[in-house]
C-alpha cells in the first residue's frame, strides 16, 4: 500500500515537473520571438553651413542611401585669383601715377625753358631798338611772347588723381550643396533641424531607428 502511494506521488510529481518545464520553455521562446532589439543611429552634419532643404520626414521609413537633407556651404571665391587681381591693379595704378608725374615734370621744364628763352629775346630786341636796328613792333611782339611764357610757367600743372585704394567691396562667395544621406534602413525617429537653420560640423541632424 505504501509502495503504491509512493509510486502515484512520484508519477504525479514527474508530470507536474514536466509540465512546468514545458511551460517555461515555451514562454521563453515566445518572449524571445516577440522581443525586438532597437538600435539608434545619430546622423551628424559633415560640414558647417545652412540647411537648404529637408527631404526625410519623422516617423516614416527611410531607405539606406536616400536623401535626408541638403546643406548649403558658402566658401570665399578663389583667394589666389583675387590676390593676383589686386596686385595687378596696384601695379597699374603705380605705373599710371609715375607716367603722370613724368609728364607733369616735362611740361614744367618746357614752360621754364620757354620763359627763360623769351626773356633773353626781349633783352636782345630791346638793345636793337635802342640802337635803332629794330622797330618797336618787334620789341612789342617779343614782350608779348615773354608774357605768355611767364603765364604758362605760373599755372600749376594739375594731373589726374589716381586713388591709392579702392572702396571696399563685399567678398565674392561660391555656394555648393552637400547632400546628407540615410546611413541605413530604418525609421526616421527625430529630425533635429529645419530649413534655414545654420549648423556646425558634427552637429546632430537626425536620429534613425534601425530594427534588427
Amino acid at each position: 500500500m505504501n509502495s503504491t502511494n509512493f509510486t502515484k506521488r512520484f508519477y504525479v510529481a514527474s508530470l507536474v515537473f514536466i509540465g512546468l518545464t514545458t511551460f517555461v520553455a515555451c514562454g521563453s521562446r515566445t518572449t524571445n520571438n516577440n522581443a525586438t532589439r532597437e538600435n539608434l543611429i545619430v546622423v551628424n552634419a559633415p560640414t558647417a553651413g545652412v540647411v537648404r532643404r529637408v527631404i526625410a520626414r519623422e516617423g516614416l521609413p527611410a531607405r539606406e542611401g536616400a536623401m535626408l537633407l541638403e546643406i548649403s556651404v558658402e566658401t570665399p571665391a578663389d583667394a589666389s585669383n583675387s590676390a593676383a587681381s589686386n596686385l595687378n591693379n596696384a601695379m597699374s595704378e603705380a605705373a599710371e601715377r609715375a607716367r603722370q608725374i613724368a609728364n607733369s615734370r616735362t611740361r614744367v621744364d618746357a614752360a621754364t625753358h620757354n620763359k627763360e628763352r623769351t626773356a633773353i629775346e626781349v633783352a636782345r630786341v630791346e638793345s636793337l631798338v635802342a640802337a635803332g636796328q629794330a622797330p618797336q613792333s618787334q620789341l612789342d611782339a617779343a614782350r608779348a611772347e615773354f608774357q605768355r611764357a611767364q603765364e604758362q610757367a605760373q599755372v600749376p600743372t594739375v594731373g589726374v588723381v589716381v586713388p591709392t585704394s579702392r572702396p571696399s567691396v563685399a567678398p565674392e562667395v561660391e555656394s555648393k550643396i552637400v547632400v546628407v544621406r540615410v546611413p541605413a534602413n530604418g525609421t526616421m525617429r527625430v529630425i533635429s533641424v529645419k530649413t534655414g537653420d545654420r549648423v556646425r560640423v558634427n552637429q546632430p541632424l537626425a536620429t534613425l531607428t534601425v530594427e534588427d
